[in-house]
């Protein structure tokens, strides 16, 4: 394998960072995960009023960014890309999840389950 170029050194620490950061409902905090992006963008040029991070009082762990990219062609259709932050916990033995933060639902079954 050929040595990694220096944008993909950075691309796989940036990664690394986000997967390290524990999202998980129980004990991790999007909000955080949010704050280091936020971070991370601003270093890579993009202007504070482009970035916009939040959380609410009542879950302030689970917080969200928004970051707008303004594009060069003003012909071209604005695009909006998503993505989400949190884990969903998993018991060890069945690999059932805890809980999905977002639907409020079991959303992961065991790999069994699945061939049924």
């Amino acid at each position: 394998m050929p040595p990694l170029r220096p944008d993909q050194v950075t691309f796989l620490a940036l990664y690394k960072e986000l997967v390290e950061t524990n999202t998980t409902l129980s004990s991790g905090s999007c909000t955080l995960a949010a704050e280091r992006m936020a971070a991370h963008l601003k270093a890579a040029g993009y202007p504070d009023a482009d970035i916009t991070p939040f959380s609410i009082p009542e879950h302030p762990k689970e917080g969200g960014l928004v970051a707008v990219l303004h594009g060069r062609l003003s012909k071209a259709k604005p695009m909006l890309l998503l993505g989400h932050l949190d884990v969903v916990e998993a018991k060890a033995r069945t690999g059932r999840a805890i809980r999905s933060p977002s639907s409020r639902k079991t959303v992961i079954t065991t790999r069994a389950e699945r061939r049924t």
